[in-house]
């Protein structure tokens, strides 16, 4: 799963520019500032300060690197743009409000720990889902456990995306290993 977070806007009173402080383990664990241009429109209300926010988090190109920010009313939402596992130090806050009364809530890092890419499992039951409209089952190439050709045959339709799948002769449990190699 992607790392999140969300921070709300909690005051602004006044156009200026401000300096966000930005970090987290995806872009370095070094602090990024982000300047930001608040116009008037965008200090209206916390909704649209949110949503200024945003916009400049996202032209960064660090941040931008390895993060996506959008705004939900008065609150930013963050997330990271490939799965890891939940990154704890993740932090924004104000580093210099300026002029403009700019507060921010504290970073709310979300609950739902994120999962390594490599650490992704896929299979329950007894079928799994291909990816790819396949013309002929013979695209796809199994070997299930320990190299053993009895994986299950493979139902190929070039038109209905749902229906290529491999619907195993076996139980995918985390113990029988599948091998399936998909030719595109």
């Amino acid at each position: 799963m992607k790392q999140k977070a969300t921070v709300k806007v909690s005051a602004i009173t006044k156009a200026g520019e401000p300096v966000l402080k930005f970090e987290s383990a995806a872009t370095g664990n070094d602090p990024i500032n982000i300047a930001v241009v608040l116009v008037a429109a965008d200090v209206e209300s916390a909704a649209a300060c949110a949503t200024a926010l945003a916009k400049a988090l996202n032209a960064n190109p660090v941040f931008s690197s390895a993060w996506g920010a959008t705004a939900s009313g008065d609150t930013l939402e963050l997330e990271a743009l490939v799965p890891d596992e939940q990154d704890a130090s993740v932090d924004l806050t104000v580093d210099d409000a300026g002029e403009t009364g700019l507060t921010l809530g504290s970073i709310n890092v979300s609950a739902t720990v994120g999962v390594a890419p490599e650490k992704v499992k896929i299979g329950l039951g007894k079928r799994i889902g291909i990816p790819y409209r396949l013309k002929y089952k013979e695209q796809v190439v199994v070997k299930m456990t320990g190299g053993a050709a009895d994986g299950g045959t493979v139902v190929a339709d070039l038109d209905d995306l749902y229906k290529n799948v491999l619907p195993s002769n076996k139980t995918i449990n985390g113990t029988n290993v599948v091998d399936l190699y998909i030719i595109v």
